[in-house]
Formats: C-alpha cells, sequence, structure tokens
C-alpha cells in the first residue's frame, strides 16, 4: 500500500509540475519537467534501495513496511527537499512597469479588479476610485474617475 501511495504522489507532481512549466514556458519546458522529475525518481530510487539494502532486512519492519516500502519513502523524503529548494529557487521574472496593469474597482462594499483597458466600461458614475496596482511591491497610484 505504501509504494501506491508513493507513486500517486509522483504522479500528482509530475501532472502539477508539466502544467506549471507548459503554462509559464511552453510545451517543451513542460515535457523537459517531466525527464527531469523522471530522471531524479529513477536515480534517486537506486540510491534509496542501495542505502536500505544495508541498513534493512529484505522484509523490513512487517508485512506493509518491507525494504521496498523503506526505500521509497526515503526517496520521497529526499525529492520533497530538494525539490522544494530547487522551486524556492526559481522566481518568475516581474512584468514591466508599463506593461498591462491591473484596476482595482472600489464601490462601497463591492470590489473588483479589472484589466486597465476594461477598467473605464466597469466604471460607472463620477467620484469612482479606482487604485492602480503593479505586480512589484510597493508600486501603486489612485485616479479619480470624472
Amino acid at each position: 500500500m505504501i509504494p501506491l501511495i508513493v507513486f500517486y504522489v509522483h504522479i500528482v507532481a509530475i501532472a502539477a509540475v508539466y502544467t506549471r512549466r507548459w503554462q509559464d514556458e511552453g510545451f517543451s519546458e513542460g515535457i523537459l519537467a517531466v525527464f527531469f522529475m523522471a530522471l531524479i525518481f529513477f536515480v534517486g530510487w537506486s540510491m534509496s534501495s542501495f542505502v536500505m539494502k544495508l541498513i534493512m532486512n529484505a522484509e523490513g519492519a512487517g508485512g506493509a513496511f518491507d525494504r521496498d516500502s523503506a526505500s521509497l519513502l526515503l526517496l520521497t523524503g529526499a525529492e520533497s527537499v530538494f525539490y522544494y529548494f530547487y522551486i524556492r529557487g526559481e522566481s518568475r521574472p516581474a512584468p514591466p512597469e508599463d506593461g498591462p496593469a491591473l484596476y482595482r474597482l472600489e464601490e462601497g462594499p463591492r470590489r473588483i479588479q479589472v484589466p486597465a483597458l476594461s477598467a473605464r466600461g466597469f466604471a460607472e458614475g463620477a467620484g469612482t476610485v479606482l487604485t492602480r496596482t503593479s505586480k512589484r511591491a510597493g508600486c501603486s497610484r489612485a485616479a479619480v474617475l470624472p
């Protein structure tokens, strides 16, 4: 049962990584990310099996927790640490300052966030306050529509 859960977690992680890379950088980057994860998985599984063979006998600690299950859990823990630091090191590039901005429309209790080009279409009536926010922290401008 433990190997089934570990394989399922890896399939979900591969799908998530492919989708993120595909949306950010394209189809080929998504495929490369899948191959990279598969390479890390297979090489890591070989190494963790070797380490567990030195520590544990084939029967392991019980019926459900044999040496193969222990090596997969060791692999999953090592991969979690590796991917945490690998993904944390990535930073998405900030959009250019003159690029598309978002406006937050504040009308009483209702707040709407719309693209800059269609902000006037949502603003009804004089005195509506629009706040322009950039993706960069600390950059915001306010304007009152006539």
